[in-house]
């Protein structure tokens, strides 16, 4: 196996110690001289590591990525070695062989050789802005869940303000919910707060208003709305100290909220997951697997086994209506196109005789050079008798996208000669331009038109 370096080390990271493992390879001697030694995770401990690793002339060095226990160890030796941070998974001890030394010793070794795949780690601007945009999220949750209980809270009391009102904190909800607060019953002044176009529904807001309100529920909302107020102001910090840190990437998100279903809280969550500097990502497709929008590869004895699509925070709640990861996000940079989709199923049992498992396949079409069957875009094709074929198809660059029924049965995708006989209904679910985009290891299938 071919030397990728002649020196470096290895680091086993856990809340109270690192262990250190430092590899080098001497001319004329055929086993590796072998250098270990234990570490706190203290900032004088930690820089002790630095300045031992600086003695021993080592220049690389890689570190699992063991919960946040790895932040610190950063930290510190970001400046001075060139880091590989690795998903624990791929250095994974045999059983009955793990221990602090040995694993630090291991992942020295597939360094030095060159098998340690590194993952994608930012600079330090863009991380600040992660970790707004995450405490966004979290915050947006929180927010959600009080309005949950102020809605739940409300029909205890026969009042049915969601039925009439689509949302219940907006401007006519609040100043209802506020005065609901302040011991007013009466359904007509309560009403009487409905704006704009609400004010139609004024008559419906009458009776929905006319419930049983007593002392116990007004206090109950009052303390409620006083979460909700104090989480809207953290909220606005976190906004404000987000369009702070954002100043240098305006013209970057400028030109990501043009994209369809991307607004500028959406854009600076992509900037903030992906960063600016797209050469990361070798392909569209690399930077969509990374997202963990991309079904997994699992296949045994020429069997597709069940795969998922990953979860990042990329992929969580968002406080708008373009939810990332879920409905609309059409489009990545240019060239990248992330299609929303479900890809959790497994394969679902039909009929091919009775009992046995129906041979179902996953399709999307697509390719500016014929169309490609890829694994990227997976829907079902249920048997006829079910009536719920679903084929997703993709035109050409330019074209739109079509989500209805096929009206062929799955045998006839076994021969991909057949498989342009296939037709998406009429019904368009949703229409937006796009291009092609696979998983890693999936050459096309060209297919005739």
């Amino acid at each position: 196996m071919k030397l990728l370096y002649r020196c470096c080390a290895g680091l086993d990271i856990h809340r109270d110690t690192v262990s250190a493992c430092i590899r080098k390879r001497v001319r004329g001697q055929a086993e590796p001289v072998i250098e270990e030694q234990v570490f706190g995770t203290f900032t004088q401990e930690l820089e002790g590591l630095r300045s031992w690793l600086k003695q021993h002339k080592v220049k690389q060095v890689a570190m699992e990525s063991t919960g946040v226990y790895w932040i610190p160890v950063w930290n510190i030796l970001e400046r001075s070695f060139t880091l590989t941070l690795v998903n624990p998974a791929t250095v994974r001890a045999l059983q009955g062989q793990k221990t602090d030394r040995i694993d630090a010793r291991r992942i020295a070794e597939y360094l030095q050789y060159g098998l340690l795949r590194g993952s994608f780690i930012p600079g330090k601007p863009i991380r600040q802005l992660r970790e707004l945009t995450r405490m966004r999220v979290h915050i947006q949750q929180d927010r959600n869940r009080v309005i949950n209980r102020i809605a739940r809270l409300l029909e205890t009391v026969n009042l049915k303000l969601a039925s009439v009102a689509s949302n219940i904190v907006g401007a006519s909800g609040l100043a209802m919910l506020r005065l609901l607060a302040s011991g007013v019953c009466d359904p007509e002044k309560l009403a009487d707060c409905a704006q704009s176009s609400l004010r139609v529904k004024i008559p419906a807001l009458i009776l929905a208003l006319d419930g049983r309100p007593d002392a116990h529920f007004c206090w109950m909302l009052s303390q409620l709305l006083i979460k909700l107020d104090r989480l809207d102001q953290e909220r606005g910090g976190v906004d404000a100290r987000l369009d702070s840190l954002a100043g240098p990437y305006e013209d970057v998100l400028r030109r990501l909220s043009t994209i369809p279903g991307v607004d500028r809280t959406s854009a600076l969550v992509l900037l903030a997951e992906f960063g600016e500097d797209m050469s990361q990502f070798p392909t569209a497709a690399h930077l969509a697997s990374w997202a963990g929008l991309c079904p997994g590869n699992a296949e045994s004895a020429g069997k597709l086994l069940r795969t998922h699509a990953q979860r990042r925070p990329l992929c969580a709640a968002h406080s708008g209506p373009e939810r990332l990861g879920g409905v609309a996000l059409p489009r990545l940079f240019s060239g990248c196109v992330i299609l929303p989709h479900r890809t959790t199923a497994g394969i679902k049992k039909g009929r091919r005789g009775r009992g046995a498992p129906y041979p179902h396949r996953r399709l999307a079409y697509s390719g500016s050079a014929g169309c490609r069957v890829s694994r990227a875009r997976r829907r079902f094709l249920r048997p006829p008798q079910s009536r719920a074929h679903c084929a997703q198809a993709v035109a050409p660059p330019g074209g739109h996208r079509l989500q209805g029924h096929a009206r062929r049965p799955a045998q006839a995708i076994r021969n991909p000669a057949h498989a342009a006989a296939i037709k998406p209904s009429r019904s368009v679910h949703r229409c937006f331009p796009m291009r092609e985009m696979r998983p890693l290891g999936h050459a096309p299938m060209h297919l005739p038109r």
